[in-house]
């Protein structure tokens, strides 16, 4: 027998071992689950909770429910493609920080809420800033539709955002805290998507 032909036996042997058991964690739909809970906890001290030790904390509740519930839908959407052994539609994103757009432009245009009021001028800017995160998201996934796979624009689109956010942050007065959360948050989640389009770009020349 040739070294090819072991080599083809070992690979046939090791395809045919079972792999270890499933756990709950690898279900799909676990991560949404966690996650829609964490909105709930967060919703309910943001909106519900009176009592004055959780209003010192107004803030962390009500921008955490805003990233909880992207990731919510984002996920709760991916997994339940998985599910049914499909592939996520390439305008989620897009959709999803569209909404979250108008959200915070209510927020800093429209809304009478003494806090939303305190922190219209973050609000507004934020809405604009992701919008054109929305407007990079349409583009790459219109992209993804007819077949292409643009690596590089998200991770650059989150990291000049993180820029933005940490430019602003010498003229942000009382709200540094936000504007520092926003440029970490942006600048980690540039970098860690930049990270994973980077080894995909590795595993397709490998496949190549």
């Amino acid at each position: 027998m040739s070294e090819a032909d072991d080599r083809e036996e070992t690979a046939t042997d090791e395809a045919a071992e079972p792999g270890p058991p499933p756990t709950p964690f690898d279900h799909p739909l676990f991560l949404p689950v966690l996650l829609i809970a964490f909105c709930a906890w967060f919703g309910y001290d943001a909106y519900l909770n009176r009592d004055p030790d959780m209003l010192e904390h107004l803030g962390f509740n009500r921008f955490g429910l805003r990233v909880m519930l992207y990731f919510a839908l984002f996920f709760s959407v991916e997994g339940w493609a998985e599910l049914r052994e499909k592939r996520g539609h390439p305008l989620l994103p897009a959709a999803l920080l569209a909404g979250m757009s108008l959200w915070f432009a209510y927020d800093g245009f429209i809304s009478q809420d003494p806090f939303n009021v305190e922190n219209a001028a973050f609000d507004r800017e934020t809405s604009a800033v992701l919008a054109a995160l929305a407007a990079i998201g349409a583009y790459t996934g219109f992209r993804r539709l007819g077949g292409a796979e643009p690596l590089w624009v998200s991770p650059a689109g989150l990291l000049a955002a993180a820029g933005w956010y940490g430019f602003r942050m010498g003229d942000s007065g009382d709200d540094l805290i936000l504007y520092l959360s926003a440029c970490a948050g942006f600048g980690v989640l540039g970098l860690w998507l930049g990270g994973r389009r980077f080894r995909d770009r590795r595993r397709q020349a490998r496949e190549a």
